[in-house]
């Protein structure tokens, strides 16, 4: 018979205190995507947390114990991904769960971890997943796609471009977020258009067109790399010869290949960045025996040293307690950390700490939202991607 997590508590409750000198190692529920579009960021997603696990263990753990992770895939239907986390949650004692990088998966999860008093940490940026979370257990660690867009959108306007048009496809919550970028840019700059398109379109010369009319100072492309191509093609056809910005997924090789250089030099692509010039992004790197990581594994990274650091700063790893002081650890000053073998020593001594990561600054607000982004900006010339630097 499998012994749940609820019926482990109700014995441990029972057992007299002497007995309770636990030794069950600290258990991680790893959930990376494995399969689907996202599985080319899970290999370095689950070595960057094996990495921290392998160092904390060889440190001694934490609170005494050592650390311990069970993966699951992500990139799996969500309704496969819950009964995921309920067998580490409820069969293994995680109470806190990593990574989690598809939309579906995180919306999924947001509400069951809330209930079920688990810590849920998400790289994936979908602005909807935020809007729905609800409570105090939801922490993501990827800027999410309002704040990349107005931080994109602030650049252009103190740079001499505050007439804005966006142009995306279709998809969930895509007005809502248009709204909310309106309203953080207000005294900056304004969205002049905001149009939605069909993604499948032959082409997009009305659009095109209706840039043309308004003449905005740029346009924010918001697609994937099929309908940006095309969008761009219209665009310069059309006669635009504004500022064009796209995020960088959306302009691949593939892409600038397929297109003339005509329609694509000079656009700008956009990216968060993880902090390259720091000491966490260094140690990540290391941890798994690479120059360079990427945005997702070094958010992996960030959210495995928070929970353990929160684990120490609570005392122990219940959900609601890692919650309530993970700011403790990772923003409000103290002493800049930005790995685990600095950071726990100072816990254990009462020291305030401020945990500096891979990925950045690890500041959240109410909500659970990171409150800043490194954006990475690049240009395309002569067919080519150039970084331009980061805003």
């Amino acid at each position: 018979m499998r012994l749940t997590r609820r019926a482990f508590l109700a014995a441990l409750v029972a057992t007299p205190a002497i007995a309770q000198s636990d030794a069950r190692p600290i258990r991680l529920g790893v959930l990376v995507p494995r399969s689907g579009p996202g599985a080319v960021f899970g290999p370095q997603m689950l070595a960057a947390i094996a990495g921290v696990i392998d160092e904390v263990n060889a440190l001694g753990g934490v609170l005494g114990r050592k650390v311990a992770m069970t993966v699951e895939d992500c990139g799996a239907p969500a309704e496969a991904v819950l009964a995921s986390a309920r067998r580490m949650v409820e069969d293994e004692g995680s109470s806190i769960l990593l990574g989690v990088w598809t939309a579906p998966a995180a919306a999924a999860l947001a509400p069951w971890c809330q209930e079920n008093g688990v810590v849920l940490f998400t790289a994936t940026g979908a602005d909807q997943v935020g809007r729905e979370a609800k409570g105090s257990l939801f922490f993501r660690t990827q800027p999410s796609a309002r704040l990349i867009l107005a931080t994109v959108a602030r650049y252009l306007a103190a740079t001499g471009a505050p007439r804005l048009a966006w142009l995306g496809p279709r998809g969930t919550g895509i007005r809502a977020l248009l709204d909310s970028l309106a309203e953080d840019i207000v005294g900056a700059g304004e969205i002049v258009l905001a149009r939605i398109y069909d993604s499948a379109a032959p082409d997009f010369a009305v659009e095109a067109a209706e840039v043309m009319g308004l003449a905005p100072d740029a346009v924010i492309a918001g697609g994937f790399a099929l309908d940006t191509g095309r969008l761009l093609l219209a665009l310069r056809q059309g006669g635009y010869r504004g500022r064009i910005l796209a995020p960088a997924h959306a302009v691949t090789s593939a892409t600038l290949s397929a297109l003339p250089r005509t329609a694509t030099d000079g656009v700008l692509t956009y990216a968060a960045w993880p902090a390259r010039d720091g000491a966490a992004y260094r140690r990540a790197a290391a941890l798994i025996g690479r120059k360079d990581i990427d945005f997702a594994a070094a958010q992996a990274h960030d959210q495995a040293c928070l929970a353990l650091l929160a684990i120490a700063a609570a005392g122990g790893d219940s959900g609601p307690a890692i919650a309530a002081v993970l700011r403790r650890v990772s923003q409000g000053g103290g002493r800049t950390v930005a790995g685990l073998r600095e950071a726990l020593p100072l816990i254990g001594a009462g020291t305030k700490v401020d945990f500096e990561g891979a990925s950045g600054p690890c500041d959240f607000a109410d909500n659970g939202e990171v409150t800043q982004a490194r954006i990475r900006l690049a240009q395309v010339r002569d067919g080519l991607v150039r970084e331009v630097g980061l805003i």
